[in-house]
This record gives C-alpha cells, sequence and structure tokens, in this order.
C-alpha cells in the first residue's frame, strides 16, 4: 500500500515478488505469502478460472 502511494519502504517490491515466486517454485509448494498472491496494485493479471 505504501510502496502504492508513492512512499519510499526502501523495499523492491518487484524483487521481493520475484524471490517469493522462485521460493516457491524450489520448494515445490505454495508459500503463505499474501504480497506473493496480491502483489503490487499496478501489476494486472487475470483471475483465476
Amino acid at each position: 500500500m505504501l510502496h502504492d502511494m508513492g512512499i519510499d519502504t526502501g523495499i523492491d517490491l518487484d524483487a521481493l515478488i520475484e524471490a517469493a515466486e522462485l521460493a516457491e517454485h524450489l520448494l515445490g509448494k505454495r508459500l503463505p505469502s499474501g504480497v506473493l498472491r496480491a502483489g503490487p496494485r499496478t501489476r494486472l493479471t487475470p483471475l483465476p478460472a
């Protein structure tokens, strides 16, 4: 939310999401990550079928 408001948190949100995706891939299971599921509000992804 802070990222979307333009407030600098010092966290690279895109890199954080990429790291979480890689961790899921390497572990072979879904991680309980709200950030990974939602992503930044500016990222548009299709809804699951």
